[in-house]
């Protein structure tokens, strides 16, 4: 059961080395790695072409983005199983291993996810709180034990599970998905910010998933990433969900968007309002009082303090002095 491991690549030269290594490092060997360097400008291709395992593919095309790069590699995969790994991240060597094992094991998956860990790259030291510490109520999702010796299976429909999480569980870079089932979804071009959770909820619509709760997957933050704080994914999300909203949804499926834009719409709302951006806090605000979200009342005063908003700014500029 062989794996291809997509890996787009912009100016990646410092990290990407390390990546491949990673990969090509595996406990699971039956894989390929398909590299496609998107315009690069730096010495990204020397350090490609220094790499002589035949298991590495490399693409050249001109600068597109990261989804186009995706998708062109999605384009030539033939094998039964796709995975992602950015080039400035890198996986645990039994990653891979243990997430087929579970494939083996529960044949009705088509969605193996795992935890993550962050850390700095002015820094060797691992942060030490996970992606899974900030959603705890992932461990309350129905599910059951594998069959195998590790990971567990989501007994509900995925997309109701994993939609409402507070937090998007599962990273491109840690998923090994089964390719006939998610071929035909490719990554929306143009889209610079959540265009990995827009993918992500259309892969719900179609599989079932299971996951493998320690961190397999190293994510490496630096002063490229594509964002630096939380702030800046909150519209990106919100439109992220919209966009799911034209697809064919159950009432299950449609009663958990919903759930998530009111989620997505209230935190927008307040880093407004803190902000001082007193319209845009009050479109939110308005929109999300069309949500039946059992916090109608907390909009609602939210709203009506915005009127206030020139002592909330006043305050903010002692604070930050």
């Amino acid at each position: 059961m062989k794996v291809s491991v997509i890996m787009p690549a912009y100016n990646a030269a410092a990290y990407i080395e390390a990546a491949i290594s990673s990969v090509l490092a595996q406990t699971y060997s039956d894989l390929e790695i398909i590299v496609v360097d998107d315009g690069s400008v730096d010495n990204t291709l020397e350090i490609l072409d220094s790499i002589t395992d035949p298991r590495l593919k490399v693409i050249h095309t001109e600068n597109h983005g990261v989804s186009a790069a995706r998708n062109t590699a999605l384009d030539i995969v033939q094998t039964d199983y796709v995975a992602y790994l950015d080039a400035d991240d890198l996986w645990v060597e039994d990653k891979l291993e243990r997430q087929m094992e579970m494939f083996i094991a529960e044949p009705a998956l088509g969605l193996v996810f795992s935890d993550f860990v962050r850390f700095d790259d002015a820094s060797p030291l691992v942060m030490m709180r996970t992606l899974f510490d900030y959603i705890p109520e992932l461990s309350r999702i129905p599910h059951r034990a594998t069959r195998c010796r590790h990971g567990v299976v989501i007994t509900g429909d995925t997309f109701t599970s994993l939609v409402p999480t507070s937090e998007m569980a599962t990273w491109v870079q840690t998923c090994v998905l089964k390719t006939h089932l998610v071929k035909q979804i490719r990554f929306p071009v143009g889209v610079s910010l959540c265009e990995d959770l827009l993918y992500m909820l259309r892969v719900y619509l179609c599989v079932n998933a299971g996951y493998i709760n320690e961190p397999l997957v190293k994510v490496r933050r630096h002063g490229a990433n594509s964002y630096h704080s939380a702030d800046e994914m909150l519209e990106p999300r919100l439109h992220a969900l919209r966009a799911i909203k034209t697809e064919s949804l159950t009432k299950e499926q449609r009663d958990a968007l919903m759930k998530k834009v009111a989620y997505s719409l209230a935190s927008l709302a307040r880093y407004h309002f803190f902000l001082g951006s007193g319209w845009k806090s009050a479109a939110a605000n308005i929109e999300l009082l069309s949500y039946n979200d059992g916090k109608k009342m907390v909009n609602l005063v939210r709203l009506l303090a915005l009127p206030f908003m020139s002592v909330v700014k006043f305050f903010r500029r002692l604070y930050y002095r």
